[in-house]
């Protein structure tokens, strides 16, 4: 067993050097090994936090990604702050290190930094949740996963889109599903000159409460918007709890029953019309008989 012995001695003694300090096979070794151990345990925890103490708990999706993102970063650190405990660099050499690292992720790494920023502030804000219906630049979709540095949104094609954190902070961001489940949703409806507004108005009502996914209460409700060029446009307010992220079907629903029911009540809806005027001007000849 002498091989073995001697084998241990020769990882334990100093072969590498980095400025003050010495480091042997062994050490490099062990450094490498806690490394992996960290990143390992930090990853199995996360797992654990979702797979046994989340599943059952009633805490919001967008809390618990918060708590296991923040434990999983929280670990490693904890766990490389050992590892370079332990292989006895100075405290001052570390804080000038990360100084240095800080100013390398400001110039460098400024998007990356930005958008992980931004992706705690998501998670813990509470404001964009995974399941959520947003719109944003005229972009509606839902909401799948909030990463670290990344949003993945899911549109009514059923294609994933991956956007930056910071793009959804800096936008004007619209979620349907953040104060209720409750959408409205506007309708505009031109009738002819000849209608009876009263009877136009109780007719898109009595068309909207028929349409499948219209709200009772709050109630639908009928506004003349304006005086177009050949018809009257009648704007329709319609609400909904079932169609939150189909609109465009319920919108359907909607103008289906409208045109049965102004085709039923004899209500116009009129053709672009124009009036075109003729003026013919009499031809005098220079030559007059």
């Amino acid at each position: 067993m002498s091989w073995f012995y001697e084998s241990i001695e020769w990882m334990n003694e100093p072969r590498f050097k980095f400025g003050d300090l010495e480091f042997s096979v062994a050490r490099i070794l062990t450094v490498i090994l806690a490394v992996l151990l960290t990143f390992a345990v930090a990853k199995l925890i996360r797992r654990l936090l979702h797979s046994r103490l989340f599943r059952k708990s009633t805490i919001d999706q967008g809390v618990q990604n918060a708590i296991s993102t923040l434990t999983y970063y929280v670990l490693i650190v904890v766990g490389l702050a050992a590892t370079v405990s332990y292989m006895g660099l100075d405290l001052t050499s570390v804080a000038l290190f990360s100084g240095a690292l800080g100013l390398g992720i400001g110039i460098g790494l400024q998007e990356i930094a930005k958008n992980f920023v931004s992706g705690i502030v998501l998670l813990l804000g509470r404001t964009v949740r995974p399941g959520d219906r947003i719109e944003v630049e005229e972009l509606e979709a839902d909401v799948s996963k909030i990463g670290s540095y990344s949003t993945v949104l899911v549109t009514r094609d059923q294609a994933a889109i991956v956007v930056p954190n910071s793009w959804l902070l800096s936008s004007n961001l619209i979620n349907w599903s953040l104060t209720g489940a409750v959408r409205r949703l506007r309708l505009t409806v031109g009738v002819s000159y000849k209608s009876d507004p009263e009877k136009v108005t109780k007719a898109l009502i009595d068309a909207a409460l028929r349409a499948e996914g219209v709200l009772e209460d709050p109630e639908p409700y009928v506004v003349i918007l304006g005086f177009a060029d050949s018809s009257i446009e009648f704007g329709l307010t319609v609400f909904t709890s079932s169609h939150l992220r189909r609109p465009t079907r319920l919108k359907s629903n909607v103008y289906f029953q409208v045109l049965k029911e102004l085709r039923e009540q004899g209500i116009e809806i009129p053709y672009p019309q124009r009036d075109v005027h003729l003026r013919t001007a009499e031809m005098q000849s220079d030559e007059r008989a």
